[in-house]
């Protein structure tokens, strides 16, 4: 088996246990909200300023996030930019996201 399978196969098992936790591990008790109200609180705080330093407006662009994980950031990024693609290594998680988000559309 190579690195990038063991990798996968690792990060589906944690996304089954518990995807929020293995996301943003410093909290126990996530709800839905909260895990996304982090990301949009992560967004402002890390983000965001950098864009506003650079002068650069995400409107009508496209993005790439890698590492989505569960979708903690995505949700925030849709909302800014035109489309956001969001990869994983693992499907798992990546079925966690498409679940979250099509329930908050």
């Amino acid at each position: 088996m190579n690195l990038g399978e063991t990798m996968r196969q690792d990060w589906d098992e944690r996304a089954r246990k518990d995807a929020f936790h293995y996301i943003a591990s410093w909290r126990k008790d996530w709800t839905e909200e909260s895990f996304f109200q982090s990301g949009e609180e992560d967004y402002q705080r890390l983000v965001a300023p950098v864009m506003e330093r650079l002068q650069w407006d995400p409107k009508g662009k496209d993005m790439l996030e890698l590492g989505c994980g569960a979708g903690r950031m995505t949700r925030t990024f849709a909302q800014k930019f035109l489309h956001v693609y969001a990869c994983d290594v693992s499907t798992e998680m990546l079925g966690h996201a498409k679940a979250l988000f099509s329930r908050s559309v």
